[in-house]
């Protein structure tokens, strides 16, 4: 069969238009739709977008016309009609209702002329079927569907046969003396009639067009009116009347000779007379034309339809499909693949731009597709059918990428549900990375993109050209190998490092457990009361609550602040749940025993990410009412699964208001108690926080993994699938190519967009702005190039300039006393991992700290007095948790997650017998090295306040000996000494702009090294500096 197909890019809003088998296929985002689109009058129309909304007066006569989208609008009053056009003026015969009569006999015995045959009538134009299919209708006026028939014409009466014409009289005969006599001569015949003209056929009415409107949700579906009325027949028309014979004419006289006597004889003329001519026979009249009919009736509703019609699950009133025979009922309600990845595209850019509103806007997308698109259960029962549709040949077709598209969907919810940004961050993370990594990686990521960009161009110009286009299409598929490698290599980076992060999550949950038997010996009673408060069986319940129920959040981020009860998020992660479907990628193109062979492989390595995606999808989250009682907790978790689904367990509260909700409890307590209480339950609560937001890492990263991984099968599928295509030598021009190199070029751009935000983050690290990534939107490479240059800049200018003189600070020294943390000395002592919380929960440092805003640190030293009875070295490892908190210079707290800093701190130690200030035995401190955290120079330093932990490891990585003769069971204290940069603090009143952040164009001492992990600091003897803020905690 051949195949005429057209894509080009429409002149009105860019809308993918496609000819193809007598179809105009519109394909778009959002498109306003006027009667411009609809030009074409001799092609039906097949429009499918996520919104459409209406203007005007649409018609399209006689043609069918299907509208699939989330949402169908408009303004005020509207109509459409698809009625038959009226039959033309020249094919009704109201004005000349009847056919010419036959010409007149001219001369005596000539036939009368027959009447002429009415012409016939034109048959009425059928109108046009019509369905529109959406999830709801937001009409603010009335919506007028109109598909009637037109009338038939009437055709003409018969023309009427003329009379014949009377026979030639005879000549008399003549008598002539002196020459020959005349004879007579017989009469001419009669002329017949001449017969009627056939009656014409008028024409039949046309019939009514077929008119399928189908909701999901009702809202305007009440405004619609429609009227599908059958054509009337023309009327009926009368033959032509038959013309009368004429009579034969007389015969003349005759000549006679009679006898005058006996011999003689006169010829005469006499009074008899020749034969006359017979007469003519009338004529007949006209056939009889049968009488036209009018149009056949056709049905038309408004029916509630489910979310599952718009990919081919049958509806649940059957009989419909009867009724609306003249209709494909099932390929009309269901939306294209195109079109829900237009709006993949589209939801992704509202998650991107991060606003309250957006972000609703984003899970109402992300609901309605995870909702419209089939899982792997549906494929399993089509293919188990002995017969299949069309449509769900086609659906079979590109069965992974239904499936991916749904997955990806999901996994975005996931996110949103989460809290977590479109790139599975937590909306505050910054990757320190050095410049140049910046630079670089923007370079070879606008390339990329770049390349993408101008296939996608060129395609679109070779319209018509279809060596051209195979050219691109083979050059799009190198791109996409490289992409798939590319995602395959992350995916495995992200496997490791998840590996990583659950490790340090185990740790970290182990320390918990340690904290709450610490808190229970020193803030027993206040423990006891929060227990009873929470009306909780035991205070292993209780701890469970806080780490397990609670997610404490130091910044409320966009999306929490949309994780409204009741809210779109909310709804759409309670409504996946209700769906009870899964996640599963499959491969339709080979023989049933490979599919089952790889699908079974295919699902072993899915089944990770699918069972995290729907764990993540689980806890959804929800923010307390202000104001709410610490006793009211249980019960808002409650209405929080009531409202998200029954596996729901997590709320999300502010710091600052989980704090306010103790308040009652600390009223309870000895006054004297209470701030011994709250430091207590504070350093309890850092290390919750910093557990959670490792879980929360470790699920992003299984979101990921699954992102990418839906895109890597999807990708593999597509070339299997275009390339069979090309083999197949069908058009180059057809949806399914234009979609592919689209849809790699978006993904190239996202990539490219990701590491923008990514490189906007970090420039909001260093100036400390509260801005999110404003440009976002669906933007050229070469926009986005500029914004990379523009960002570079930025950078660079944090780094080498400031508002505010850069301060070093050289000794912020911190005593970790054993009788504070005795279960971080303990861990210690095992040579297990201590976590110690530098925070500004913790009153003593933020006394000390203040009047330093944005503290960075680029050198950390720890010593452990008294490890070492003999000389000898000391080998520490110490990790920034990658969670830093800041002050701006106008004492605004800013939080910000990036990745971990790991690094060590080696010396050599001489201990003395001398004693020291406090009687501690003296050490004399030589060789050190290590201590690095960043320059701020080359690579952006972590803060201050954090949660930093401590090991002191017995080998190392390769199982060779460290630490040989330490012994910690004499170490009661912990010397940890920062250096780094800061800021001052400014006059208190709102900033003009944004800040420019600090840097030191060269080290702070010139015996610090700038390298991260083998910097060599200088000598000393003492373990406390004498110039050293000192925070004895």
């Amino acid at each position: 069969m051949e195949v005429m197909e057209r894509t080009s890019q429409s002149l009105y809003s860019g809308v993918q238009r496609g000819k193809k088998e007598g179809y105009i296929y519109l394909t778009a985002t959002d498109l306003n739709l006027t009667q411009d689109y609809l030009s074409d009058s001799s092609a039906h129309y097949w429009i499918q977008a996520d919104t459409i909304h209406l203007i005007g007066s649409l018609s399209l006569p006689g043609r069918n016309l299907m509208l699939n989208a989330r949402i169908i609008s408009s303004d005020g009053n509207v109509s459409i009609s698809t009625s038959g056009a009226p039959v033309p003026s020249d094919q009704d015969f109201v004005q000349e209702p009847k056919a010419d009569p036959g010409m007149k006999a001219i001369k005596n015995g000539d036939r009368g002329g027959d009447g002429m045959d009415g012409l016939d009538g034109g048959a009425g134009m059928s109108g046009g079927h019509m369905v529109l299919a959406a999830e709801r209708f937001d009409l603010k006026g009335e919506l007028r569907l109109v598909a009637n028939g037109s009338n038939g014409g009437r055709g003409q009466d018969g023309g009427d046969g003329m009379d014949g014409r009377r026979g030639e009289d005879g000549r008399d005969a003549e008598k002539h003396w002196f020459y020959a006599n005349d004879y007579s001569t017989p009469g001419g015949n009669g002329g017949d009639g001449g017969n009627g003209g056939h009656a014409g056929h008028s024409g039949n009415g046309g019939d009514a067009g077929c008119i399928f409107v189908g909701y999901v949700v009702s809202s305007g579906e009440h405004r619609i009116t429609m009227e599908n009325e059958v054509g009337i027949a023309g009327a009926p028309t009368l033959p032509g009347k038959a013309g009368a014979g004429a009579p034969g004419g007389i015969g003349g006289y005759k000549l006679e000779t009679v006898t005058v006597g006996r011999t003689s004889s006169v010829t005469r003329v006499s009074n008899k007379r020749d034969a006359g001519g017979k007469d003519g026979m009338d004529g007949k009249s006209g056939l009889i034309a049968t009488n036209a009919a009018n149009g056949e009736p056709a049905k038309s509703t408004v029916v509630q339809i489910q979310y599952d019609q718009f990919y081919g699950s049958k509806l649940s009133k059957t009989e419909l499909y009867k009724e609306f025979s003249p209709i494909d009922l099932e390929t009309a309600l269901g939306a294209s693949l195109e079109r829900q990845m237009l709006t993949l595209h589209k939801a992704g850019l509202a998650y991107l731009t991060g606003s309250e509103e957006k972000l609703e806007e984003s899970a109402s997308l992300l609901d309605w597709l995870q909702r419209t698109t089939p899982d792997e259960a549906w494929f399993d029962v089509v293919r188990a059918l002995s017969d299949y549709s069309a449509f769900q040949g086609s659906m079979l077709d590109a069965s992974i990428q239904w499936l991916a598209l749904r997955n990806k969907s999901i996994i975005l919810l996931s996110q949103l549900g989460q809290g977590l940004d479109y790139f599975s961050h937590p909306w505050n993370w910054t990757p320190l990375m050095p410049l140049d990594k910046y630079q670089d990686l923007g370079g070879n990521l606008i390339t990329a993109a770049q390349q993408a960009e101008t296939l996608y161009h060129e395609y679109v110009k070779a319209e018509n050209d279809q060596r051209g286009r195979v050219k691109i299409l083979k050059d799009t598929i190198s791109i996409a190998v490289n992409r798939i490698n590319d995602l395959d290599d992350q995916r495995q980076k992200s496997i490791i490092e998840r590996e990583r992060l659950e490790s340090e999550a185990d740790k970290l949950y182990e320390s918990i457990l340690s904290n709450e038997k610490h808190l229970q010996k020193v803030a027993e009673e206040f423990v006891q009361a929060l227990r009873k408060k929470l009306a909780l069986d035991s205070l292993k319940a209780t701890f469970d609550l806080v780490v397990n129920g609670v997610a404490l959040v130091t910044n409320v981020t966009p999306a929490i602040t949309a994780l409204k009860t009741g809210g779109a998020i909310a709804s759409a992660v309670s409504n996946y749940w209700n769906t009870g479907k899964s996640i599963v990628i499959d491969d339709p193109f080979k023989n049933t025993k490979t599919v089952e062979k790889e699908k079974k492989k295919k699902e072993a390595e899915l089944s990770k990410s699918i069972k995290n995606v729907t764990t993540v999808v689980s806890s959804g989250l929800a923010v307390l009412k202000d104001g709410a009682e610490l006793y009211d907790l249980i019960g808002q978790m409650n209405a929080a699964r009531d409202s998200f689904g029954y596996r729901s367990s997590m709320l999300t509260m502010s710091r600052e208001k989980f704090e306010n909700m103790l308040k009652p409890i600390y009223k309870q307590m000895p006054e004297e108690k209470v701030e011994g209480y709250r430091k207590a339950f504070n350093q309890y609560l850092n290390v919750v926080e910093e557990y959670q937001g490792k879980i929360q890492s470790v699920k992003a990263k299984h979101l990921e993994e699954a992102k990418w991984f839906a895109e890597m099968e999807q990708r593999r599928a597509d070339q299997e699938r275009i390339r069979q295509a090309m083999g197949d030598e069908v058009d180059a021009g057809l949806p399914l190519f234009h979609t592919y190199i689209l849809d790699l070029y978006n993904g190239l751009k996202l990539a490219l967009t990701d590491f923008l935000y990514q490189e906007y983050q970090a420039y909001r690290y260093m100036v400390l702005s509260k801005d999110f990534f404003p440009f976002i939107r669906d933007s050229h490479v070469a926009e986005l190039a500029r914004i990379h240059a523009d960002m570079t800049i930025k950078l660079k200018n944090a780094l080498n300039a400031s508002e505010n003189p850069v301060q070093p600070f050289k000794n912020v020294t911190f005593i970790l006393n054993e009788a504070s943390f005795p279960e971080q000395f303990e861990a210690l002592r095992d040579h297990r991992t201590a976590f110690f919380p530098l925070t500004l929960e913790n009153k003593l440092i933020r006394e000390k700290i203040a009047g330093k805003a944005h503290m960075m640190v680029s050198d950390c030293h720890i010593q452990l007095p008294g490890a070492r009875h003999s000389a000898g070295s000391i080998h520490i490892e110490y990790t920034h948790s990658g969670h830093s908190t800041f002050l701006d210079s106008y004492g605004e707290r800013f939080d910000f997650v990036h990745n971990k800093s790991h690094g060590f701190f080696e010396y050599e130690v001489t201990p003395s017998e001398d004693a020291g200030d406090a009687g501690e035995p003296k050490e004399y401190i030589g060789n050190l090295s290590g201590g690095a955290v960043g320059d701020g120079n080359s690579r952006i330093m972590p803060g201050l306040l954090s949660i930093w932990s401590i090991e002191v490891p017995l080998e190392d990585r390769r199982g060779f000996t460290l630490n040989e003769g330490v012994d910690l069971s004499q170490v009661t204290k912990i010397v940890m000494t920062l250096a780094g940069k800061a800021e001052a603090y400014t006059t208190p009143k709102a900033p003009t702009g944004k800040l420019s952040a600090f840097a030191a164009k060269k080290p702070i001492s010139e015996a610090f090294a700038d390298h991260e992990m083998f910097g060599l600091p200088g000598n000393g003897t003492e373990v406390v500096q004498a110039d050293s803020v000192v925070i004895e905690l």
